[in-house]
């Protein structure tokens, strides 16, 4: 099972940074390695991102660059949060607490305690997966030890390397609906431009959207976009996902636009980057 923790990609930030620009040479000069380009699974991606797009007005929790997120303002209605990938801040879950006393299941078999302190959470050392062992959980799984069954009221924040689409592939709509928001980052998101990969993608994005539409998306500013024909497509880009039936009881928010003035880059040293109309403007 690889590793899912986000607290590795700071030490791996020189040798990831190099096969994302040779991926985008690659990609810009159009030499596909697996057939990838442009292709009418990627158009018809785009355009069900489009129309899910739902913007409300959002809060930002958690601290004012990297592990921040936006999300909309149901905290009083948040019963737990479920957070896989600790990494090197739990920023976020501290701020949870904070605001509105809610406590977080802690996920990550890559470090052996989150920098944390205080009774507001759980940690279990194993990493999210597809099977259960002593090593292992799976989202279905990690659900049922630790909440109610038929309990809605959750928050999902995954962070795990590029293992949300094995995880996301895997866990049945059903404990997806037990979330009221999910807040998920995506990894190497650019593989989009692979038809086979697009495919896949595609079809875990109409799962969730059975029953989830998405009110903010963030590409990361450590990698800048990829373009190719027309199409530009962020390496990393943080979701965040609410269930329909609470968004109905929300009102829309006005004068939108992308970067959100609540976001910020993912660093100081960084520029923010703002996802192309074609992803979120109707």
């Amino acid at each position: 099972m690889p590793g899912n923790s986000k607290k590795g990609r700071h030490g791996w930030v020189n040798s990831m940074g190099l096969r994302t620009e040779i991926k985008r040479f690659l990609l810009q000069n159009k030499i596909f390695l697996h057939g990838a380009g442009v292709n009418h699974t990627l158009d018809t991606f785009v355009s069900r991102f489009r129309e899910k797009y739902r913007p409300v007005e959002l809060i930002r929790v958690g601290p004012q660059y990297d592990g921040g997120y936006l999300m909309p303002d149901i905290l009083d209605d948040i019963d737990y949060c479920f957070s896989a990938g600790v990494g090197h801040t739990s920023n976020f879950e501290k701020d949870l607490f904070s605001r509105n006393g809610i406590r977080s299941f802690l996920l990550d078999a890559s470090v052996d305690f989150p920098k944390l302190e205080g009774d507001f959470f759980k940690f279990e050392k194993k990493f999210l997966g597809v099977f259960d062992d002593d090593k292992v959980i799976t989202l279905s799984s990690w659900l049922q030890a630790n909440s109610d069954p038929g309990n809605n009221r959750l928050l999902l924040q995954m962070d795990i390397e590029g293992s949300e689409y094995e995880i996301l592939s895997f866990v049945p709509a059903s404990s997806l609906d037990n979330f009221s928001c999910m807040i998920i980052e995506f990894h190497d998101f650019h593989k989009l431009f692979d038809r086979n990969f697009c495919f896949t993608l595609n079809g875990i994005f109409e799962k969730i959207y059975q029953n989830f539409s998405i009110v903010h998306a963030h590409p990361s500013s450590y990698r800048k976009l990829i373009e190719i024909d027309g199409y530009a497509v962020p390496p990393t880009i943080e979701i965040t996902f609410l269930r329909n039936d609470i968004l109905e009881n929300l009102e829309p928010e006005k004068n939108f636009d992308l970067p959100h003035r609540l976001d910020n880059p993912n660093s100081p040293k960084h520029s923010d980057i703002k996802l192309p109309d074609a992803w979120w403007k109707n």
